[in-house]
């Protein structure tokens, strides 16, 4: 478990991150996310994207314990299913985004992730210092 911490600080600020984006602009990252659901190219290169990092993260923590190692896993899996998905499902994937988009769970989702990397960030950053 040597690259935990690493894959904490990394995972935790990319999705703290992005959640921040979505959360901050949904409109328009609601829109980007379906337009890009609906174009080939850009699914197929995003779904090659994340099943690397999804792999990377996978094969070198998948942990599954009680504590925050398990979030690392998480998110490295749901990077590994959001690959898989694009690249073997894409139609079906992309219906998925839309129902997402359209049902009001996008703004859930996002604050599910936000909190949890804002956690991951908190153990990695600053849980330690005062020890």
């Amino acid at each position: 478990m040597c690259c935990s911490m690493f894959l904490a600080k990394a995972v935790g600020l990319f999705f703290l991150l992005v959640s921040a984006a979505m959360l901050f602009h949904h409109n328009y990252w609601k829109k980007a996310l379906v337009e890009v659901a609906h174009n080939a190219a850009t699914m197929a290169i995003s779904g090659a994207i994340w099943l690397v990092l999804g792999l990377l993260v996978v094969l070198t923590h998948n942990v599954w314990s009680s504590d925050w190692h398990v979030i690392v896993t998480l998110f490295g899996w749901l990077m590994l299913f959001q690959g898989v998905g694009r690249l073997f499902y894409p139609e079906s994937f992309a219906r998925g985004i839309k129902s997402m988009m359209d049902s009001g769970k996008f703004l859930v989702v996002n604050w599910i992730v936000l909190l949890a990397s804002a956690y991951l960030v908190w153990v990695a950053f600053f849980r330690n210092m005062n020890m």
